[in-house]
C-alpha cells in the first residue's frame, strides 16, 4: 500500500510539474516560423537556480537566427556555461545547446549538441520539445526544463528571469479615454475587452483598467466627459466614425470573431491596409475603437 501510495504521489508531482512543456509528436508535420515570432526572448535575463545565480543572454533576431548564453554562479564562482542558438531551419525553428565546464572544456563532443525542435507557438509562449519559453511581460521570463534522472524519471524545473536592463527613458504610462457611463463602459472593457481592474470606484465614477500580463504597458483611465468640454469633442469624432484610440492584437480575425460572437458592432471588418489589417468596433459607451494586425 505504502509502495501505491508513493508512486501515486510521484506520478501525480509528474503530472502537476509538466503541464509547462510539450514534447514532439514525431508524426505531425513540422509547424512554420521564424525569429520574429519569438524576437521577444531577447534581452539581459537574471534569475536563480541550483543554489545559485544564473544569467541568460539573448540577441535579437539577425540572419536568420538568435544567440543564447548561460552561466551559472554558484558562491561566487562559475558553475558552468552553455552557448545557445536558435535558428530558423527547413521553415521551422530549432534550439541547440552546448554546455561548458568553467574553463570552456566541452561538455558534448565536439561536433554534438542538444536539439530541441519546435512543437508549439503562442503569443507568448514557445514550446521546443521538453523546453519551453514564457514571456510574463517586458521585463520577466520563465524558461521551464524538463530533466531526466539516471533512473528515466523526468521532472519539469522552472527558471524565472528579470531583466537586468532598467529603462530609463520616458514611457507611457497612463492614458484616458472619455466614456458616457463609467459602469457600463469598465464592464464593456472588463468582461468583453477582457481588460483587468486596476482601480474601480463607481461612486466616484473612477475606472483605471490594465492588462494583468503586461505589467510595465500602460493603463487605461475611462474617463467620465464633462459636457462643456468632452461630450462636444466626443460626439464630433464619433460621428465622424473616428477611433479615439488603437489596440493591437496577434490574430485579428479571431479577435473580430470572437468579439462577434460577445454582440460587438463592428463599422468596419478586417480589412488589408498597405501597413497590416484593421477592423473598427463601437465600446457602446461613444467611442470607436480601432483594432489592427500588423
Amino acid at each position: 500500500m505504502k509502495n501505491y501510495l508513493l508512486l501515486l504521489s510521484l506520478l501525480v508531482s509528474t503530472l502537476v510539474c509538466s503541464q509547462n512543456t510539450l514534447k514532439l509528436d514525431s508524426l505531425k508535420t513540422p509547424i512554420k516560423a521564424s525569429v520574429e515570432n519569438v524576437s521577444w526572448i531577447a534581452g539581459y535575463w537574471e534569475g536563480t537556480a541550483f543554489g545559485g545565480v544564473t544569467e541568460e543572454v539573448w540577441t535579437s533576431p539577425l540572419g536568420g537566427s538568435m544567440m543564447g548564453s548561460f552561466k551559472l554562479v554558484i558562491n561566487d564562482e562559475v558553475n558552468f556555461y552553455e552557448l545557445m542558438t536558435i535558428s530558423e531551419e527547413d521553415e521551422t525553428l530549432l534550439l541547440r545547446i552546448k554546455h561548458f565546464s568553467r574553463d570552456l572544456k566541452g561538455w558534448e563532443e565536439k561536433d554534438e549538441s542538444e536539439e530541441f525542435k519546435l512543437v508549439k507557438i503562442e503569443p507568448n509562449r514557445v514550446y521546443f520539445n521538453n523546453l519551453t519559453f514564457e514571456k510574463i511581460s517586458p521585463s520577466e521570463l520563465n524558461i521551464y526544463v524538463v530533466f531526466k534522472d539516471k533512473s528515466g524519471n523526468e521532472e519539469e524545473v522552472k527558471f524565472n528571469y528579470k531583466s537586468k536592463v532598467k529603462n530609463k527613458h520616458m514611457k507611457l504610462a497612463m492614458t484616458s479615454i472619455p466614456v458616457n457611463d463609467v459602469p457600463k463602459a469598465f464592464k464593456f472593457y472588463t468582461e468583453i475587452l477582457n481588460f483587468d481592474e486596476q482601480l474601480y470606484m463607481p461612486e466616484h465614477f473612477l475606472a483605471i483598467v490594465y492588462k494583468k500580463n503586461e505589467v510595465n504597458g500602460p493603463a487605461i483611465l475611462l474617463e467620465p466627459i464633462d459636457d462643456e468640454i468632452y461630450a462636444p469633442f466626443q460626439s464630433k469624432v464619433y460621428a465622424k466614425k473616428l477611433p479615439v484610440i488603437t489596440f493591437g492584437t496577434d490574430n485579428i480575425n479571431e479577435e473580430y470573431n470572437r468579439l462577434l460572437n460577445l454582440g460587438v458592432k463592428f463599422i468596419k471588418n478586417p480589412t488589408k491596409q498597405d501597413w497590416g489589417i484593421e477592423a473598427i468596433f463601437d465600446d457602446t459607451c461613444g467611442n470607436y475603437i480601432q483594432l489592427i494586425q500588423k
